[in-house]
């Protein structure tokens, strides 16, 4: 995710640019608490036969990635600025990110046998990229040995929930697996959630409710020609 300072902003404004849209990225720490309401929701619906969580295949990594690009371009084909991603885009970033995922942390959620939402994050490996300055051969492989304990961080990349399955109460038992599973790698600190649109009134609010806290505000300006 870029980064500008603050007076980036003024600055594009005095060209003539204005704000487009606004977008928020949130942060829950680990030992942030789910409210009980949304834990005592999450597990009354993990108990129905036709909901299921089920991690990523490693071993049919093709498929896997073909149903995370069928559950994205379903679910996030209202957002505003959405475009589709193609078979071939999908592969690239199957390609990029293969090296340092984590298999524990991808999951979809079917309804019977449908995938309805899926859910991808990653160890946020920014820490180690700024050690790696721009270059890998053996000594930067060195410092992935070396400095790997410095990735504390989560990053939800992306989840999305398809239009006909978004009534099952999905992000509840979704926010419960995630808190679950990274309780269990003691290892990191914190998940950054985002970005979400600043009129994505339902997911923001869902992420609030569920104790994280926005702390990250990006902003997209335009300009008519």
């Amino acid at each position: 995710m870029s980064y500008n300072p603050p007076y980036y902003a003024r600055l594009a404004e005095s060209c003539g640019f204005t704000k487009e849209k606004d977008l928020f990225a949130f942060l829950i720490d680990r030992d942030s608490q789910l409210p009980d309401w949304m834990d005592s929701l999450a597990e009354r619906i993990a108990r129905k036969k036709s909901i299921q969580i089920r991690l990523f295949r490693s071993n049919d990594e093709d498929a896997e990635f073909a149903r995370i690009r069928e559950v994205y371009n379903d679910s996030w084909s209202d957002n505003w600025g959405f475009v589709p991603l193609s078979p071939e885009e999908m592969r690239d970033i199957q390609k990029s990110v293969k090296t340092f995922a984590d298999p524990d942390l991808a999951f979809f959620i079917y309804y019977e046998d449908e995938p309805a939402a899926v859910c991808v994050i990653f160890p946020d490996v920014n820490p180690l990229l700024k050690r790696l300055n721009g270059r890998i051969g053996l000594l930067g492989l060195l410092k992935v040995l070396l400095y790997r304990r410095e990735i504390t961080g989560l990053r939800c990349l992306l989840f999305g929930i398809k239009g006909k399955y978004r009534q099952l109460g999905i992000p509840m038992l979704a926010f419960h697996h995630i808190v679950e599973v990274a309780r269990k790698k003691d290892q990191y600190n914190s998940l950054e959630m985002g970005w979400t649109l600043e009129d994505n009134e339902a997911a923001n609010t869902i992420a609030v409710e569920a104790g994280a806290r926005p702390y990250k505000r990006y902003r997209i300006f335009r300009k008519s020609l």
